[in-house]
């Protein structure tokens, strides 16, 4: 298991930091972050055998500047963002 975490505290959007993080297999994540807060996230990844492999990962972005986060369908009511990533790998 690895576990990552970021503190972020920019003026605007025109400020923003870009933090590279650990994704799933094959991937790569990379957000930005505007404003005040944190990012911490947990990369889990477990062989069952050799033929079968689980990964997940586990994230959240809380800000400490704002009381929702995005506009629109994208709106969130709250100054916390989670994510949940998860993969299944069958090899022959």
């Amino acid at each position: 298991m690895e576990v990552q975490g970021s503190y972020f505290s920019t003026d605007d959007y025109d400020s923003r930091v870009y933090a590279a993080e650990k994704g799933l297999l094959y991937t790569f994540f990379t957000p930005s972050f505007q404003g005040h807060g944190v990012r911490c996230s947990a990369h889990l990844r477990y062989d069952l055998n050799t033929h079968w492999m689980f990964i997940a990962k586990f994230g959240e972005t809380i800000y400490s500047d704002r009381d929702e986060i995005g506009s629109g369908n994208d709106l969130i009511r709250g100054n916390k963002k989670a994510d949940v990533q998860m993969q299944l790998r069958v090899k022959f």
